[in-house]
């Protein structure tokens, strides 16, 4: 597993945090990487290529997989966050919609989030500001 100066895992290790227990403070390339791809995807002239090149390079794969990892270990909410409006943007049109169905969505992350609640303390009040 790779690891950066500060023994975290490196982006291409993400979906490993899971199953290690690696701590995975930041995730600043990724979340950029998202943002970038939601961009493009809007300014894009041709909407069904652009979404063709994010299925047929797998990163569409790896965006679910590394989420569904950071969902798991209840980890990295700034990349979950970036990468479902990336999802959300790709779900705006037919074409990527049904990308998504054939990517099983579902079970990478619908049946994952439902398990984020399925615990007694999920709904218990917090105090967000406290450490």
């Amino acid at each position: 597993m790779d690891k950066n100066r500060d023994g975290i895992a490196d982006l291409g290790s993400a979906p490993l945090a899971a199953e290690f227990g690696v701590q995975v403070k930041d995730c600043l390339l990724q979340i950029t990487c998202c943002c970038l791809m939601v961009e493009v995807l809007h300014n894009s002239q041709d909407l069904n290529a652009a979404l063709k090149v994010l299925q047929e390079e797998g990163i569409l794969s790896s965006v679910l997989a590394t989420t569904e990892a950071f969902f798991k270990s209840r980890q990295g909410i700034s990349y979950v966050y970036s990468s479902l409006l990336l999802l959300t943007k790709i779900a705006e049109s037919e074409t990527g919609a049904g990308m998504l169905i054939n990517s099983n969505l579902t079970s990478h992350l619908c049946l994952v989030l439902t398990s984020c609640y399925s615990r007694e303390d999920s709904f218990q009040p917090r105090n967000l500001l406290a450490k």
